[in-house]
């Protein structure tokens, strides 16, 4: 077994004999058996052990016999313990999930801070098939079919060539002794009631199934390979990024036969599910009157007229403050002002939508800066006829999704700027203007 361990190392290039890999040992069986195997093919490591203080005095006998093997192998032990429990219940999770988030970040810590090249489990071949089950009952798509990568981002997963028996087998001819979960043997747990239950009736109708698995999983690891090239290739014709959003051309996107599954690929990675996706993809492909509007909870994505817009979560502005005569500079959560007088023969204008210049004698201080409303209407620069605001925004084609985040400022309740928009007539530089006042804004989108 060790020569097939070394021979998957180096067949898959996870790591070289000059790195020193961290183990995350909990002392059951398969992690004891990947330790052992490290110590017999001459590989650096260092064992980190998780106490999660879920079984009383045998979550501690494990962090001190997991402490003890450590030391039988003369490696680096780190060990941390948590309150699993009230984490759980603080982030709304499961005990599972909690427990999995935790190790997980602390693992990551522990091997950037003593510079380890790689986090070792010891997930094996049935770990693999039960992962698949598990996330096909719970709705998955090609990556969650196809399991578990032999690598992904700083974790190495050294025993996917060996199949349980084979773990159980190496353990015995080498006497070794290992900690017993009993929580293992319970079917409370969803994986476990796969392991138990559902894997030994497929079984029964297919002998080979580990063997078959294998093979699909070959098969679902070239589709995803293939998936994610069109996925490139369509986001390379219809993605734009600007500062803090993604736009995708709506046009590009109706093209495509499959862009339920497209769309579901490209908005995974902004937290999006696929039942939202589809029925994004339905509003692209409809033609659906602009304005649907779905979160993921860390963005928010708007079905707009020529684009589907992704933003992260803000929350739109919603009260009002003055500005003084002596202001220079107001911070706001989503923007900044900055103030500034000059002499009409000492400036030169900016024509930019972020910079207003303004005839200061004609202002009543203190300025109000608010939310726009319903109703509010301006005289916009260059025209003698007033304008709702809201019609100036569809004018400006000003996307839907931004239209929250507008501001006016306000001069004894007249608009005096549309913030980043458009300034008012009547409050603009003339050939009578003494003084101007300039208003500049940044991060106002």
């Amino acid at each position: 077994m060790v020569g097939e361990f070394t021979a998957f190392i180096k067949n898959q290039t996870l790591f070289t004999e000059n790195d020193t890999i961290l183990l995350a040992v909990s002392g059951g069986i398969d992690s004891v058996v990947m330790a052992h195997l490290f110590a017999q093919s001459s590989y650096r490591f260092a064992i980190a052990h998780a106490n999660f203080r879920l079984r009383g005095e045998a979550s501690d006998e494990d962090e001190q016999w997991v402490d003890a093997l450590a030391k039988k192998y003369q490696v680096p032990f780190h060990t941390q313990q948590f309150t699993t429990s009230k984490y759980a219940d603080e982030q709304g999770i499961s005990i599972q999930m909690a427990a999995r988030q935790l190790r997980y970040d602390w693992f990551e810590k522990v091997q950037k801070e003593y510079n380890y090249a790689y986090v070792a489990t010891a997930h094996h071949q049935d770990d693999q098939l039960e992962t698949t089950l598990l996330n096909l009952c719970q709705g998955t798509g090609i990556a969650g079919l196809r399991g578990m990568l032999v690598r992904r981002g700083n974790v190495v997963r050294p025993m996917l060539f060996a199949r349980r028996n084979r773990i159980e087998a190496y353990a015995r001819e080498h006497q070794l002794t290992w900690r017993e979960d009993r929580s293992n043997a319970s079917d409370t747990y969803h994986r476990n009631r796969i392991r138990h239950r559902v894997i030994p009736q497929l079984q029964q109708i297919n002998p080979s199934l580990l063997t078959t698995y294998q093979s699909t999983q070959e098969r679902l690891l070239a589709t995803e390979q293939l998936l994610a090239n069109e996925v490139k290739r369509v986001e390379g014709q219809c993605r734009r990024d600007t500062d803090d959003e993604v736009w995708l051309d709506k046009a590009v996107l109706k093209k495509h036969s499959q862009l339920p599954l497209i769309l579901g690929e490209i908005l995974r990675a902004f937290g999006f599910s696929y039942v939202q996706s589809r029925d994004a993809a339905r509003c692209v492909k409809s033609e659906a009157i602009a304005g649907k509007t779905f979160t993921s909870g860390a963005y928010t994505l708007v079905v707009d007229r020529q684009y589907l817009i992704i933003s992260q979560e803000k929350r739109p502005p919603s009260q009002s403050l003055l500005i003084q005569s002596s202001d220079t500079q107001l911070l706001l959560p989503l923007m900044s002002l900055s103030f500034a007088s000059y002499a009409v023969k000492d400036y030169s204008l900016r024509p930019y939508s972020e910079v207003a210049a303004i005839d200061r004698d004609l202002l009543s201080f203190p300025l109000n800066i608010r939310p726009w409303q319903a109703g509010d209407w301006f005289y916009p620069l260059g025209m003698e006829h007033r304008k709702k605001v809201s019609d100036l925004l569809i004018d400006q084609k000003i996307p839907l999704h931004r239209k929250p985040f507008i501001q006016v400022i306000t001069s004894a309740e007249a608009i005096v700027w549309v913030v980043d928009v458009r300034i008012d007539h009547r409050f603009r530089i003339t050939d009578q203007t003494r003084t101007v006042y300039e208003i500049s804004v940044t991060n106002s989108r």
